[in-house]
């Protein structure tokens, strides 16, 4: 009897379960069927007001705003749509938007505001009725101040600071004379911190002062600009290397040289952050292969070009380099030892020259240590690839004893380049087998 109750009372819950689906589903038929419709107000909506800066200004007037401005900032709308729709509407979705383009007196207006939703599927709410809004339109006023900028902090030990710049020395005031006449000028505060030792620039905002240095709240105020970019530069003086850069090469060291540049460094001042891993000066290159073709010894001027925006403290600008080598010796040692490399494919060849006077440089050490049999001469036929005959082909000079010797001048040998003979030719014969 118990079970017999209890599928009743299941069926009766399914029976109020699809009763309530039905008469909902009716429901939501008629009411998207039938267009009803229902009405929501939405408080305070914020008015936004076109025309403002530009427009307004250029025709000498201004937009009073605040408090008790007798202008309109917020709105309260009642709409209207079906219930679906105007229940997911979020108010941040509305735009109230007020085009001030055809205002030309001053006074208090009143303006129908454009009502828009940022949601295409909003488009069949509608305004319940029509709204106005109150905008308060005054006389603009102008007034040009002087910008101060006061300095906090202190600039770390060896660094100076310069003057401040600033990137206008006056700003425009606009708004209503009450709200002008009173500020005398503008002032920006910079600060640098503790020990600073880079040049510092930054975009302040600025506070309004009255003549006699008390701060004002700026209320109604207009600037033209809302920020001014304060630098200040932080200079240091440095000492500075001269320095040139040497080319080595085998037989070249600088290890194997004296050298001094004079003066050996300048003192400069500049700009802490361009001289900030700045420490030496290059004055230019100096080859020193070049110097033993030339002489052992060798002496050269070179500008001294400083850091753009650096001053020269020591007024020197030039500086002298001398060089010269410690042990420097040269020979001439007769080449017996020839061969070749990039031989073409199909060719052969042989070396001609049998003996070539080699003239060599480095150390006495290194000079006298050396023997024709160290040498070897390598012919280059990598230009060779279509040619057959006799040629003067550029060579290089090889030392295999590992001493470090260079070679001055240039080489040629005579080589004799000819095509591979075929295997097919008849008048080659094949090697006899034994």
């Amino acid at each position: 009897m118990a079970n017999e109750n209890e599928k009743v009372d299941t069926k009766k819950y399914l029976y109020i379960l699809l009763s309530i689906f039905v008469a909902a589903s009716i429901w939501f038929f008629v009411d998207e069927h039938n267009n009803r419709t229902v009405e929501v107000e939405f408080k305070d909506i914020p008015i936004t007001y076109r025309d403002v800066n530009e427009g307004l200004s250029e025709r000498g007037l201004m937009l009073v705003e605040g408090e008790d401005s007798g202008t309109s900032e917020t709105i309260d709308l009642t709409l209207e749509g079906r219930r679906r729709l105007i229940t997911d509407l979020d108010s941040s979705k509305i735009t109230v938007t007020v085009d001030l383009s055809d205002i030309t007196e001053t006074g208090k207006k009143w303006i129908r505001p454009s009502i828009t939703y940022s949601e295409r599927k909003f488009a069949d709410i509608t305004v319940e009725s029509s709204y106005y809004v109150t905008v308060n339109i005054s006389e603009l006023n102008r007034r040009t101040v002087d910008v101060r900028c006061e300095v906090t902090g202190n600039v770390a030990n060896g660094y100076s600071a310069g003057e401040v710049q600033l990137s206008q020395t006056e700003v425009e005031l606009r708004g209503q004379a009450k709200d002008i006449d009173p500020v005398s000028f503008v002032k920006v505060t910079l600060d640098i911190g503790q020990d600073a030792s880079e040049t510092i620039s930054r975009d302040l905002t600025f506070q309004y002062y009255d003549r006699n240095g008390n701060l004002l709240d700026g209320d109604g105020v207009r600037p033209t600009v809302e920020y001014i970019q304060a630098r200040l530069p932080v200079f240091v003086t440095k000492e500075l290397n001269l320095v040139v850069n040497f080319s080595e090469a085998p037989g070249a060291r600088l290890d194997n040289t004296e050298w001094d540049i004079f003066p050996k460094s300048i003192t400069v001042s500049g700009d802490a952050s361009q001289l900030k891993n700045v420490n030496n000066i290059i004055l230019g290159d100096c080859d020193l292969l070049k110097l033993t073709a030339e002489s052992t010894s060798y002496e050269a001027t070179f500008p001294i070009i400083i850091p753009e925006g650096c001053k020269n403290l020591s007024g020197v600008t030039r500086a002298t380099l001398k060089i010269r080598f410690k042990d420097m010796i040269s020979t001439e040692l007769l080449a017996v030892n020839f061969d070749y490399a990039n031989l073409p494919e199909g060719k052969t060849a042989t070396i001609l020259t049998e003996e070539l006077p080699i003239a060599l440089f480095g150390t006495s050490a290194d000079v006298t240590s050396l023997t024709s049999d160290d040498i070897i001469v390598i012919a280059d036929l990598s230009d060779y690839t279509g040619a057959s005959g006799t040629y003067s082909v550029p060579a290089t000079v090889k030392v295999t004893s590992g001493a470090d010797v260079g070679v001055s001048g240039t080489y040629q040998v005579q080589a004799r380049i000819s095509e591979t003979p075929s295997t097919n030719d008849p008048m080659v014969q094949a090697p006899s087998e034994e």
